[in-house]
C-alpha cells in the first residue's frame, strides 16, 4: 500500500495555526533577523529548483562573477516574490571572508596550479578567453607564475599572483617579465594593493602603447556558513577604454585574425566530418567554442572547444550560472554518466562538468581528423 502524505510528513509546529500574521514575509526581515532567525528561516522552508536558480545567480552577481543585474520574479500575488527576495538577502548576509591561506596554503604549490586550471573564471572577469601555456616560466633568474594566450588575438597574457599584500619586489618582477616574455596583457593578483602600486598600474595604462594592458585584481575568498571556500576576483584597475578594446578585439578575432581564421577552418573541417551536427548547433565561427543546448530551456549545454595545443568538451549550465542547479540534476546520475561518457564528473568550485580534453598539435592539419573524432 502506498503511504499517504500524512503518514510520510510531520507538519512543523505552528503549521495549522490560524494566526499566520507572523509567517508573512517582509523585506525588513533581511536587516532585522539574527543569524539564528535566518537559520530558522531556511530550516522551515524548502528550496525549490526555481529558488535555487535565483540564489545561485544572485550570489554570483554579488560576487562579481555574473554580468546579469536584473531578475524578474513572475509569481502571482502570494506566489513567493517577497519570500524569494528575503531568502537571497539572508543568504547574502551569511557571506564570510576567510584568509586565502586557508584555501591555498602555499602560493606556488597550491594557488598557482589551481588558478592555471581555472583560467576560465579569471577570463570571465577580464572579458577575454584564456588558454594556459605555462607555469613558473623562467625569466632572468625569476619565474613568472602563469603565462596564457588571449584567444581573441593570440597575444601573450602574464599573470602574477600573491596571497598577500602587494610589494615592490613583485612590481619589479612584472616589469622584468614584460620585457622578457613579450606579454601584451599583465594581470597582477593580490589579496590587497598598496596605493603606490595601484598608482603605478594606472600610470602604466596611461603612458604605455595602446596594445599594452595592465590589470590590478583583488582576490577575496568567501564561504557561506560551512561551505567550501569560493574565490572572488575584483577588478581594481583595468586598461583605459577596455570595453571598447574588447569589442574591437572580438570582432577582429572573429573576422580577420589568424586565430579567427584557424578556428573557422577547424569548424569547417568538423562539419565536413560530421555534417549532421549542424542541426545540433555546430556552426562555422571565429570563436574557440560552440555551445550545444541539450534541452529546450538551455539549462544544460555541451561546449566543444579548440585551442592551439588541445581540443575538448565539457558540460555546463547557461551563461552566468555557477553550476549549482546543474549539479543538483547531475549528481544522482554521476556514476552512470561517468561510465557512458568516459569522463570524470570533475567539478571542483567551477561550473563545468565531465571536462575531457586531448592534447594535439593543432597547427598540424594532419592531426585534425583524429582530433575531431
Amino acid at each position: 500500500m502506498v503511504a499517504t502524505v500524512r503518514q510520510l510528513c510531520t507538519p512543523r509546529e505552528g503549521a495549522f495555526d490560524l494566526s499566520v500574521g507572523d509567517q508573512i514575509d517582509r523585506l525588513d526581515q533581511v536587516l532585522a533577523s539574527s543569524e539564528a532567525q535566518a537559520d530558522e528561516f531556511f530550516a522551515k522552508n524548502h528550496v525549490t529548483a526555481g529558488l535555487k536558480v535565483l540564489l545561485s545567480q544572485g550570489l554570483s552577481r554579488l560576487a562579481g562573477r555574473s554580468d546579469r543585474p536584473l531578475y524578474e520574479l513572475r509569481q502571482a500575488m502570494g506566489g513567493g516574490k517577497t519570500h524569494s527576495m528575503v531568502a537571497l538577502g539572508l543568504l547574502a548576509r551569511k557571506l564570510i571572508d576567510i584568509d586565502p591561506r586557508h584555501a591555498w596554503q602555499n602560493e606556488a604549490r597550491h594557488f598557482t596550479p589551481w588558478l592555471a586550471a581555472h583560467l576560465d573564471e579569471l577570463g570571465e572577469v577580464l572579458g577575454i578567453p584564456l588558454e594556459m601555456t605555462g607555469t613558473e616560466v623562467p625569466v632572468e633568474g625569476f619565474a613568472a607564475d602563469i603565462l596564457a594566450r588571449n584567444l581573441h588575438d593570440g597575444s601573450v597574457v602574464l599573470i602574477e599572483n600573491q596571497l598577500e599584500k602587494t610589494d615592490h619586489s613583485h612590481l619589479g618582477q612584472i616589469l622584468t617579465y614584460l620585457a622578457g616574455l613579450e606579454a601584451k596583457t599583465i594581470v597582477w593578483i593580490a589579496t590587497d594593493f598598496r596605493e603606490p602600486h595601484l598608482s603605478a598600474i594606472k600610470r602604466l595604462n596611461d603612458h604605455t602603447a595602446e596594445d599594452f594592458n595592465f590589470f590590478a585584481i583583488r582576490l577575496r575568498v568567501v564561504r557561506i556558513s560551512e561551505s567550501l571556500p569560493a574565490p572572488i576576483f575584483g577588478v581594481l584597475i583595468r586598461p583605459n577604454l577596455w570595453e571598447r578594446h574588447l569589442q574591437a578585439a572580438t570582432k577582429n578575432s572573429q573576422e580577420n585574425s589568424e586565430v579567427g581564421n584557424f578556428r573557422r577552418e577547424f569548424w569547417t573541417a568538423y562539419l565536413a566530418r560530421f555534417p549532421d551536427d549542424k542541426s545540433l548547433g555546430v556552426e562555422v565561427t571565429g570563436t574557440s567554442s560552440v555551445w550545444l543546448p541539450v534541452d529546450a530551456e538551455g539549462s544544460t549545454i555541451v561546449s566543444l572547444w579548440v585551442g592551439r595545443t588541445k581540443v575538448g568538451l565539457f558540460v555546463r549550465g547557461p551563461r552566468g550560472s555557477d553550476g549549482t542547479e546543474l549539479a543538483d540534476r547531475l549528481d544522482p546520475l554521476r556514476q552512470h554518466l561517468e561510465q557512458k561518457l568516459g569522463a570524470k564528473y570533475g567539478r571542483t568550485t567551477g561550473a563545468n562538468f565531465f571536462d575531457r580534453s586531448i592534447r594535439f598539435d593543432m597547427s598540424n592539419r594532419a592531426n585534425w581528423q583524429t582530433a575531431i573524432d
